[in-house]
């Protein structure tokens, strides 16, 4: 293990980056290419409700999701302003939040018919990064209050197909 720099303030440190930087370097690419595995409005929308249901105000989705839709999030399921792919998108993922163990045929289907097989396996993956990272986010601001963490730096980035 390196050395501490303690002439650095802890809010001057990344910690993922100062104690992991392998690590560090692999999410952060990994978050900046899940934006091309599907629609990126999809993922802002999804990226947004993550947030919601775990709390996480260090997400920013002003300017990604529309204001109105924003501030409907929560009522998804009645709110004419989502389509039905949203709708789908939203019931799988907060299933997948809550206990993706619990996420029904139905569910699984619905998606499928939303999304074609080759995003469907991105759309997954993008789903757990998303959650992951909220989390892994929340727990490190939580442990290094005010410390950036750049590897989940709140931007969309164009990423590999």
């Amino acid at each position: 293990m390196a050395l501490v720099d303690r002439s650095k303030s802890a809010t001057d440190v990344d910690p993922l980056g100062e104690f992991a930087p392998e690590v560090s370097a692999v999410i952060s690419r990994l978050m900046a290419n899940l934006w091309g595995v599907t629609d990126p409005e999809l993922l802002a929308v999804v990226q947004a409700r993550i947030a919601q249901l775990v709390r996480n105000q260090s997400t920013r989705s002003e300017g990604r999701v529309p204001s109105d839709k924003l501030a409907a999030l929560s009522q998804w399921p009645t709110s004419p302003l989502f389509s039905d792919a949203e709708r789908a998108v939203l019931g799988f993922t907060e299933q997948f939040i809550m206990d993706v163990a619990g996420v029904s045929e139905e569910q699984r289907n619905s998606l499928g018919a939303h999304l074609d097989p080759a995003e469907l396996g991105g759309f997954v993956m993008a789903l757990y990064l998303l959650d992951y990272g909220q989390r892994t986010q929340m727990a490190l601001g939580r442990l290094f209050p005010g410390a950036p963490v750049e590897a989940f730096a709140d931007g969309v980035t164009e990423g590999a197909p």
